[in-house]
């Protein structure tokens, strides 16, 4: 709600702008009294919760008293409370990477990153930097021979879709070489954003596209295999 309010704030009414702000605040108090205290990691939909604090937060800053409560409470939690307790050293989710995609990549962790840097100037994608390259390292070891899906766990599935959005942004925010390859798989293969990742396309995708593939094959950064202790 709190994207699609910034992005048709200029076809809203004033009273429709109220209306939207007033539902945004009133569901953050929810949360809020249900996650604020928070210190047990619970699942991805964690990334979900905690991210629109930061959203919610960062729009209603001038406005609403707790707002910097809210902001601060989900950079908490995304950064200790979910992202260090969640992922492994090694970058590998204990739940199947569709769901910790889905909440992290598209929904919610990674757009709430961005308007927590652009509100405050505070960059978290330095903190979390090291971990985040692991997770993609992750990924390439998931890589079908074939390119054409991952190995699956769990209750995800095989496809590659979900993990476009999260690609586009390592590639376009750290020059990940071997995110921005895997892309170039993806692509090579037919691969084109779908309703899920068209908005990361064209948040990211120019910036993306900017960035030198690395073949891991030619990279000491992949080694040819790796036992991942957090997948279960």
């Amino acid at each position: 709600v709190v994207y699609a309010y910034d992005w048709l704030h200029d076809l809203l009414s004033e009273k429709q702008r109220d209306q939207v702000l007033r539902h945004i605040a009133s569901s953050v108090r929810i949360g809020m009294s249900q996650w604020g205290n928070r210190t047990h990691r619970g699942g991805n939909w964690e990334a979900s919760i905690f991210s629109s604090f930061v959203v919610a937060g960062v729009l209603l800053k001038d406005s609403e008293a707790d707002a910097q409560k809210w902001i601060d409470t989900g950079i908490k939690g995304i950064t200790e409370g979910y992202l260090t307790n969640f992922l492994g050293p090694d970058g590998a989710a204990e739940e199947p990477y569709l769901r910790y995609t889905l909440n992290v990549a598209f929904y919610s962790m990674l757009p709430a990153m961005d308007a927590y840097r652009r509100a405050t100037g505070k960059d978290v994608f330095k903190e979390v930097a090291p971990l985040f390259g692991k997770q993609v390292e992750f990924f390439a070891c998931m890589l079908f021979p074939d390119r054409k899906g991952l190995c699956n766990f769990g209750n995800s599935r095989t496809g590659l879709y979900p993990v476009f959005p999260f690609l586009l942004k390592m590639s376009a925010e750290y020059k990940d070489g071997l995110a921005s390859w895997y892309l170039n798989q993806l692509m090579k293969d037919g691969l084109t954003p779908n309703n899920w990742g068209m908005v990361a396309y064209f948040l990211w995708g120019h910036a993306a596209a900017q960035t030198k593939p690395i073949d891991p094959d030619t990279s000491p950064r992949l080694p040819r295999s790796r036992a991942y202790a957090e997948v279960q």
